[in-house]
């Protein structure tokens, strides 16, 4: 059960929609909230108790009061290369964090709490500023960064060191507030949040002979000899192809069954994006929804307790045009596979997306949850949370009416020899060394697992054993 608080919370411009959005966003991550806004001294952000005000906690607000008089990124006095600074004490015990990673220039090394005069808490950090930094995707606006793909590269993002963007950050920061609150509220314990494992998969390729002309099929053969280098993927291209080509439930493939059976076996489920139509860029799927081996599967998973959302297109991203002709056809579908649900989830063909435009586009278009933040050359934390939350336009305003769930690794970004390039074990080690990171924080592991990066015996075992890895680490791996 959600401790419920009374919080007054004190800055300098009460109208800032930046400010009080990510005030409310870090809150929620731990209590439901009456808050009242008041004015307060330029300088500060101060969070008290409503029915006591002489129990407070007040931060430096310095970033945050930059953003306001310039809405600039450049203008935050912010540095390339993040400072670690140590927590220490009864902080530390009570979170589990020995440091943090702060971006603010001339950030302390130490974070340090100030007791006062009755219940008072002044924190030498900016924290709140941080988060927002981190969190609103601040870098990202108007960057004109971006890689072959038009994605926002992590070579341009202030998190590009891994040791950086192998931790959840804001959650970090959120902890600390979390455990600063206790003080005031002690309501709020001590406990920390749950850790869950979230599967989904992108379906690109459903099948890889059946339907698949022999141009597309010798293609993809090259590249499992040239590029991944793996004979054991090229033999059983060519032992199963003259069945396959026949029966679609011989496609090496076609996982779907085992990999429904294997999650279920962990107690967990599947989310499978698919696409909606025969696409119009060289990247896109080459198949659609009336496919009968796309609706045999769609049948099994929704059957299962799995869950269908949409795939959308390589440019459709912030087309709203093409976009509500994608949401209309997976209506269509999820009605006709009698998947009952009022949301409607969804990721970008190749993690295509630009913020905050994409959001405001699929908010408009119908999208309730959007899976696609993370960065396609490392697995960690593109907004430094592994925590689902509503999304702000830092040029309006808006909070936009859509669900991000923050993708935290990808089978392609790990194995890849274009990005990260390791083996299977490798990878397994690398997805469970960042779950660890997230034990102080707990949240969401989004994991990517496409079909057709589970077509050989190795690829499987590889993924069994990743999933038994993270069931003795978590009490609490769970169906999503």
């Amino acid at each position: 059960m959600r401790t419920a608080l009374r919080v007054t919370v004190r800055l300098a411009d009460v109208d800032c929609l930046a400010s009080r959005w990510i005030v409310e966003t870090l809150l929620s991550h731990h209590a439901d909230c009456d808050v009242s806004w008041k004015p307060g001294p330029c300088g500060e952000i101060s969070f008290e108790d409503t029915d006591d005000p002489t129990r407070q906690i007040v931060f430096p607000d310095r970033i945050l009061a930059a953003w306001r008089q310039t809405g600039r990124f450049s203008a935050m006095p912010l540095q390339m290369a993040p400072t670690l600074a140590s927590v220490t004490g009864e902080l530390a015990r009570e979170t589990g964090l020995g440091d943090i990673w702060l971006f603010e220039k001339g950030s302390a090394s130490h974070l340090v709490v100030t007791r006062c005069e009755s219940h008072r808490q002044t924190v030498n950090v900016d924290l709140i500023g941080n988060a927002f930094l981190i969190l609103s995707r601040a870098e990202e606006l108007n960057s004109g960064a971006s890689d072959e793909h038009g994605r926002f590269p992590l070579s341009a993002s202030m998190l590009r060191d891994p040791r950086v963007h192998s931790r959840p950050v804001v959650d970090e920061y959120s902890e600390i507030l979390r455990s600063l609150l206790s003080n005031i509220w002690p309501s709020l314990g001590h406990s920390r949040s749950a850790r869950r494992l979230v599967l989904t998969c992108d379906v690109d390729n459903p099948t890889v002979t059946y339907g698949t002309p022999l141009l597309k099929w010798l293609r993809q053969t090259c590249g499992d000899a040239v590029v991944r280098r793996s004979q054991e993927r090229v033999w059983t291209r060519l032992r199963t192809r003259r069945i396959a080509r026949r029966d679609f439930r011989q496609d090496p493939a076609y996982t779907f069954d085992w990999m429904m059976r294997t999650a279920e076996a962990h107690e967990t489920h599947w989310i499978f994006n698919l696409m909606t139509q025969l696409g119009s860029h060289r990247l896109d799927g080459s198949y659609g929804l009336d496919e009968d081996y796309i609706i045999a599967f769609a049948r099994r998973a929704v059957a299962g307790g799995h869950r269908l959302g949409l795939h959308y297109a390589y440019e459709s991203g912030n087309d709203q045009g093409a976009l509500s002709e994608e949401i209309e056809r997976i209506r269509r579908f999820l009605g006709d596979v009698a998947q009952a649900s009022a949301g409607l989830d969804a990721r970008g063909h190749y993690l295509r997306m630009t913020t905050p435009d994409t959001w405001n586009c699929l908010a408009d278009a119908g999208v309730s949850d959007d899976w696609t933040l993370g960065f396609a050359e490392a697995a960690g934390f593109r907004a430094g949370t592994a925590k689902a939350y509503r999304p702000i336009d830092l040029r309006t305003g808006r909070i936009i009416p859509i669900v991000v769930h923050p993708l935290i690794a990808m089978d392609v970004t790990l194995m890849s020899p274009r990005y990260s390039g390791l083996t299977h074990d490798q990878s397994v080690d690398r997805v469970l060394s960042i779950w660890d990171a997230m034990r102080p924080t707990g949240g969401d592991f989004v994991l990517l697992w496409h079909n057709d990066s589970l077509i050989t015996a190795g690829e499987k075992a590889a993924f069994r054993k990743l999933l038994k890895r993270f069931a003795p680490r978590s009490g609490d791996v769970a169906p999503d």
